[in-house]
């Protein structure tokens, strides 16, 4: 009798433990599908804001010569590879940069920012920190290095 109200309790807490594990699966599955979504909508805000510029656009601008393009990224990341005559302006590290790119920027200068790609939001930190010190024509190139780098752009 004893042994058959252990199986019992065993039964039961091995049923309750299966239970548990699949809730679990189905919550984490369930997480899984919105943060995909949450993803995608964030990719497409990014590329419908107004100051956002496409890949043909920032390769447009970059043949006209008339911007000057900030790396937002690190400078190790920077350092292996950006588009030719990009300057690094690391968002994280904006005081310790800013100064040494300073006197080639001007109010009126055409900016383009950029970082890695779509999922980096350092080009949008370095954006609102040159609105901040008065850059008022910066535009963001949310596709980033990755993508330039992708389609065999001009890069250093």
């Amino acid at each position: 009798m004893r042994n058959q109200s252990f199986l019992r309790i065993l039964q039961k807490a091995a049923f309750i433990l299966i239970v548990a594990v699949v809730c679990g699966f189905l919550q984490n599955h369930e997480m899984m599908l919105h943060s995909d979504r949450y993803f995608q909508e964030k990719e497409a805000e990014k590329l419908q804001k107004e100051d956002a510029i496409t890949l043909e656009e920032a390769k447009e601008a970059f043949e006209s010569g008339e911007y000057i393009f900030l790396d937002a990224r690190s400078e190790e990341e920077y350092l292996p590879g950006h588009i030719a005559g990009a300057l690094l302006v690391p968002a994280v590290s904006f005081d310790d940069y800013f100064p040494l790119v300073q006197n080639r920027l001007t109010g009126s200068s055409k900016i383009i920012v950029y970082c890695s790609d779509i999922h980096c939001d350092l080009a949008e930190k370095l954006k609102e920190r040159l609105k901040n010190h008065g850059f008022e024509h910066v535009r963001l190139f949310a596709e980033g290095w990755l993508e330039w780098a992708a389609f065999g752009f001009p890069s250093e």
